[in-house]
């Protein structure tokens, strides 16, 4: 009966390490994609822009000829 509570005790010690140890790599997951969600950022203004572009040509184009 004496060993149960240390176990217990020692389960939690281990619940807490893994959890700092996810919270961890989930920090360094995080690092490591905020320039990636930076970069898909500037490429999907840089697609907005290009869209808005296209269409401007294309409104320009139909009003050239009418």
């Amino acid at each position: 009966m004496e060993t149960l509570p240390f176990k217990s005790c020692n389960s939690k010690e281990k619940t807490n390490e893994e959890a700092s140890e996810s919270l961890d790599s989930v920090a360094r997951r995080r690092l490591w994609t905020l320039p990636l969600d930076g970069e898909l950022a500037m490429l999907e203004l840089e697609a907005e822009e290009r869209r808005t572009i296209t269409n401007e040509l294309r409104l320009h184009l139909s009003s050239d000829e009418e």
